[in-house]
């Protein structure tokens, strides 16, 4: 019941730590391209962000 709870007060958590980014047509394909399915846009450009990152340590 407690690991019910935690997961449900999480995921609403989240929902409320959200912002909304513009960003051009052009932009919104080719985040598309590289979502998976079930994948997020925020999952895609965390993943980017995580890439870029990586490269700045080298």
């Amino acid at each position: 019941m407690l690991d019910a709870l935690k997961s449900e007060f999480h995921s609403h958590t989240m929902a409320d730590e959200t912002t909304t980014v513009t960003v051009s047509t052009e932009t919104w394909k080719r985040l598309t391209l590289r979502k998976d399915p079930g994948d997020s846009f925020d999952d895609v450009i965390t993943e980017l962000l995580d890439e870029v990152e990586e490269g700045d340590e080298d």
